[in-house]
């Protein structure tokens, strides 16, 4: 460069605007202030007359508008700090395209002549601290190595610092810079009063300082004048006297700038172009704003389609020139897959049309037309018709994406028709006649859904009223406003006192399923029992075993099971008869079914012994929550023959035979021979004997006969003399149940009570053996057999 040029430079410099700004880098008495390259505008002017030569010509037809500069958001966050912006190859050829061919020879000094696109020099490391991640130092490393090497170490986007590069020194377009462009190629450490501060001198500190700058303003915001999120006064240019205006800083970028270079433009600035405006313009930000356009494209344009109009809460996806409004934030996590949210003007949205509104996570393969739900998880799943869609209320347009990104997303199964659910609900609802069915278990899912399709995934299920729910024979299930749990089977819904009851009758899962309304399903509110119905038979469940009953001998109606659920259960023996006893699960009663289907408790072992005819009889158990008295109507209770029973209002046990004739026993002596223990006493359930009480007698009388009670079994007492003894009469159906504790005849018999005396019982008459020699000669001098007996019997012997 000639002394011209540098004359030219200096008396340029005088005229137009500084910046001004607080530096951490520096000493705090040093005021700091950034030199711009407000020159370029000038020489655009200058060398304009010189077209050939210029390294600032423009393309006027494809130059930036400067009116659309925004001077509250010249450039978006994301935009600014994306260091993954460009590599090192990328802006390689991006700067051999701006200079295909440097020309030294242009300059009176072409050994000092070096383009940036060949520019090379010798870095050194610098250290990691809170702004940027330090420098590898290398030798002969190009421009575009520096540029992307800060760019990551700094977070400053590549194209940023190109735009820099530009604005303050033309760096990037000049097709023959000299070493004095590099020297301060940033503007750095270049104050308007003072020669520039030789320790940011060269081009990697230039690179370096600025973009570490700009991160100490970003890491400290209230440590400068120009602040984001507030109105800020901002002059024209230098001189206060031009004026300014109050503008909205939207943005941390922004501020930057500002205080970088704390001027924005004017009108005739702005209406200048790249062109020089009156002397109250500036030109630093406005040069930023326009080459970052030509360049890049709009530089608060985002990153991804996926933005927020400025000042309001509307989120839209963008797709090609189609903005698709959306509308709830289930929908916004999904395509956040596509891009980070970044905020627009909405001036820059109005260049879109408006698109569908976007109700659920949709995208179109530009190449072939497809159209795909995606679901949280990644997976994209086919419609297969435009009418598919409709069903669900969707319009047949999406957001077109390219193969590319199209296939990112896995291929999953295909959208099943009609089926829906939420984001956030995995409950899944069928539409069907303008009503949304909810299929409430997994054996209904598979029934509606054979292929194993996926549910469209929506916000909110559709504005449709709520059907009858599906369900699966076995399900058990409620509604959400309701405690009270249902059965299903044969498409009827029928009420469980417990869930024991539906586990027994073959619940499809031990969980009770919910649904919001079971619809105009048929609900039967009388409980289910393990009373069932296979077809047109009816038969008693009993621990999965079918036992056949007459239905009319039932007081509940049958749950009718499904032919699957019977295919599996096996048929055991009719109930009916004395053979098979019927009894509660948990509960030691036994009750035994008559002809006409009434239940009569058996009240004792032995009874149900004797009614089954074998030790072992056949016992049919239902639930405990339907115990029989709930199947079954109620007949009397069957007492044994004889037995002990006593009034709950009342002490007295009475000894009572099958006929209900009873006497009032004084001690329980004599009742244990017969294994009448205290532990077997029957309640009287408020009936009294049928006959008038009668005399209590140790003795018991069958038909003609009078027996003596022995530990051993009952002792036939010999006509002679017993018949004016005093006994109890027993009925022939008392006699015929102890007639298995008859012993042999034994004339005479020896007896003992609780004592040690030893009686002789013969010809009615109760002798004492005082000796053994008496005990011996009346067992004819052979081994005595000794009875024991009751004192009570003794007594009523010897009377």
């Amino acid at each position: 460069m000639d002394n011209q040029d540098l004359l030219l430079i200096s008396e340029l410099h005088g005229r137009f605007p500084r910046r001004e700004g607080r530096s951490e880098m520096i000493h705090s008495s040093y005021t700091r202030k950034f030199r711009d390259l407000s020159i370029v505008s000038a020489l655009a002017v200058l060398l304009s007359l010189l077209p050939l030569l210029s390294p600032f010509q423009q393309d006027a037809a494809s130059a930036a508008d400067a009116n659309a500069f925004d001077a509250g958001y010249i450039i978006s966050d994301a935009n600014f700090y994306n260091s993954n912006a460009l590599t090192a190859t990328e802006i390689q050829t991006f700067l051999n395209a701006r200079v295909p061919t440097c020309h030294p020879e242009w300059d009176s000094n072409p050994a000092d002549i070096t383009c940036l696109k060949d520019y090379r020099t010798t870095t050194v490391a610098k250290s990691a601290n809170a702004y940027c991640s330090g420098y590898t130092g290398g030798l002969n490393q190009s421009a575009a190595q520096i540029i992307d090497g800060v760019a990551r170490s700094c977070g400053i986007s590549q194209k940023v610092l190109l735009v820099m590069l530009q604005k303050e020194q033309g760096l990037v377009t000049n097709v023959y810079p000299s070493s004095y462009r590099y020297r301060s190629a940033m503007g750095m450490g270049c104050p308007d009063t003072a020669a520039c501060d030789s320790q940011y001198y060269g081009f990697f500190n230039q690179v370096y300082g600025a973009a570490q700058q700009y991160k100490i303003y970003q890491a400290k915001p209230a440590s400068y004048g120009y602040r984001a999120g507030r109105n800020n006064y901002i002059q024209w240019s230098p001189t206060a006297a031009c004026g300014g205006s109050t503008v909205f800083i939207q943005n941390q970028a922004t501020a930057a700038l500002y205080i970088y270079t704390p001027y924005q433009p004017n009108t005739a600035a702005k209406n200048a172009g790249y062109g020089t405006g009156d002397g109250c313009s500036s030109y630093g930000n406005r040069n930023f704003f326009m080459y970052y356009s030509d360049w890049f494209g709009n530089p608060t344009a985002p990153l991804s389609p996926l933005v927020q109009e400025s000042g309001t809460n509307r989120i839209f996806f963008l797709s090609e020139n189609v903005k698709y409004y959306i509308p709830t934030m289930e929908v916004l996590s999904g395509y956040q897959r596509l891009g980070t949210l970044t905020r627009v003007t909405s001036e820059y949205l109005s260049n879109f049309s408006d698109g569908a509104l976007l109700q659920t996570t949709l995208i179109r393969n530009s190449a072939t037309g497809e159209i795909a739900f995606f679901s949280p998880s990644g997976w994209r799943h086919k419609f297969t018709t435009c009418t598919q869609m409709t069903d669900f209320g969707l319009p047949c347009e999406a957001p077109n994406v390219s193969q590319e990104v199209f296939s990112s997303f896995p291929k999953g199964e295909e959208v099943a028709s009609g089926l829906v659910r939420t984001f956030h609900d995995p409950e899944v609802y069928r539409i069907e006649d303008n009503a949304l069915h909810h299929i409430v278990s997994s054996e209904a899912w598979q029934r509606v859904n054979p292929s194993g399709a996926v549910a469209l995934m929506m916000p909110a299920l559709p504005d449709l009223p709520l059907g009858d729910p599906l369900l699966a024979d076995g399900d058990m299930v409620r509604t959400t406003s309701s405690p009270e749990v249902y059965y299903f089977a044969n498409g009827r819904l029928r009420y469980l006192s417990s869930l024991e009851t539906g586990a027994a009758l073959g619940s499809s899962s031990q969980t009770v399923l919910m649904t919001s309304s079971f619809g105009n399903l048929q609900v039967d509110k009388q409980p289910a029992s393990l009373a069932v119905s296979c077809d047109t038979q009816t038969y008693l469940l009993a621990k999965d075993e079918l036992h056949a009953i007459d239905a009319s001998q039932l007081n509940v109606a049958p749950v009718a099971l499904s032919q699957a659920r019977c295919s599996r259960l096996k048929v055991g023996a009719a109930f009916g008869g004395q053979s098979i006893l019927i009894g509660t699960t948990g509960s030691p009663d036994l009750y035994l079914l008559d002809a006409e289907g009434a239940a009569h408790h058996v009240l004792t072992w032995d009874t149900a012994i004797s009614l089954a005819g074998t030790a072992t009889p056949v016992i049919g158990w239902v639930g405990k929550s339907t115990p029989v008295t709930k199947i079954f109507p109620t007949g009397d209770s069957i007492y044994p023959a004889v037995y002990l029973a006593k009034n709950s209002s009342s002490r007295e046990v009475f000894l009572v035979d099958g006929q209900g004739s009873a006497t009032h026993i004084p001690s329980f002596d004599t009742m244990s021979l017969l294994g009448l223990e205290t532990n077997s006493i029957l309640p009287i359930e408020g009936k009294r004997p049928t006959q008038s009480l009668g005399e209590y007698s140790p003795l018991l009388k069958c038909d003609t006969d009078i027996y003596a009670p022995t530990a051993s079994g009952l002792l036939r007492l010999s006509n002679a003399g017993a018949t004016q003894l005093s006994s109890f009469s027993l009925s022939a159906s008392a006699c015929t149940a102890l007639s298995n504790q008859l012993l042999p005849s034994s004339t005479p018999a020896i007896l003992k009570g609780s004592g040690p005396a030893v009686y002789l019982y013969a010809n009615g008459t109760l002798t004492w053996l005082q000796t053994m020699a008496a005990v011996s000669a009346a067992a004819g001098n052979t081994t005595p057999h000794i009875l024991t007996t009751s004192n009570e019997v003794l007594t009523a012997l010897q009377s």
